[in-house]
């Protein structure tokens, strides 16, 4: 009988090779396997083993190439080219019209809503508004808290904080959260810190942190996302498992493939 991590690779091999071969049926109006779509099912498979350790190495072809070292090669790459920005829209302005301005924002498909401590000119009814109305759209992802400096103060998930506001028991309203974000004292940054699902400055990784480092920060604070700042503390935008993964998958294959004699 398989085990759970054959039974993995096996899937992950089988979509991978699927999908390639969906792609080019689509590109070329035909179905052509060719050897780099052997390679990225191999990789994957080979990837998945090597990341639940269930294989220490797979050799290539005659070169002696490990797939191995070229997972551990390709994982010391930064992360920087697989950082999504973010289109974020500042509620300080927009609350001035109260909330005139959703439908341009539906029509923008923000992705993150942005909110500066500190600030004082915050509306509970307007941000409820907002959030309830912007969260019914699958483009909005993020609510990002700033200092009044501009740093990254912190991030969590839209519709997961307007759960939590709209819970009875989340602890927090809208007017209470209002009030933290208006007043931005260190108490009132502590309660924020403390909201369920909440990601802070000190859990964001930088540009320049390779792809191993936030694979392993992602899988300790089981996120399937990590908030990425600049070097000057300003916010940058967010990197997802789901594009490390792939990206880790066509570099391993990239540099197997280089390696493999060719016939």
């Amino acid at each position: 009988m398989w085990t759970w991590k054959e039974t993995a690779t096996a899937i992950v091999a089988v979509a991978v090779l699927v999908g390639a071969v969906a792609l080019r049926s689509l590109s070329a109006e035909k179905v052509q396997v060719t050897l780099p779509d052997a390679l990225i099912a191999v990789i994957a498979a080979g990837l998945t083993l090597f990341l639940v350790g269930g294989i220490d190495k797979l050799i290539v072809g005659n070169g002696g190439i490990t797939v191995e070292k070229a997972i551990v090669s390709a994982a010391k790459q930064p992360v920087n080219p697989q950082v999504t920005p973010l289109p974020v829209a500042p509620l300080e302005e927009a609350l001035k019209g109260g909330t005139s301005e959703i439908p341009d924002f539906v029509r923008r498909q923000v992705q993150a809503l942005e909110f500066v401590l500190g600030a004082g000119s915050y509306d509970p009814n307007a941000i409820q508004q907002y959030l309830q109305t912007l969260s019914k759209y699958p483009f909005l992802r993020f609510v990002v808290f700033l200092n009044t400096d501009r740093k990254f103060f912190g991030m969590m998930e839209a519709k997961k904080l307007l759960a939590l506001l709209e819970s009875p028991g989340g602890g927090q309203t809208f007017a209470s959260l209002t009030a933290l974000v208006n007043r931005g004292s260190p108490d009132d940054q502590q309660q924020l810190a403390k909201l369920a699902g909440f990601v802070p400055a000190s859990g964001a990784v930088k540009s320049d942190a390779n792809k191993r480092e936030v694979l392993e920060q992602m899988e300790t604070k089981n996120t399937d996302w990590l908030p990425v700042i600049k070097p000057n503390g300003q916010f940058q935008g967010v990197v997802d498992r789901s594009r490390l993964i792939a990206s880790l998958i066509l570099d391993v294959t990239d540099r197997v493939e280089a390696a493999t004699p060719k016939p």
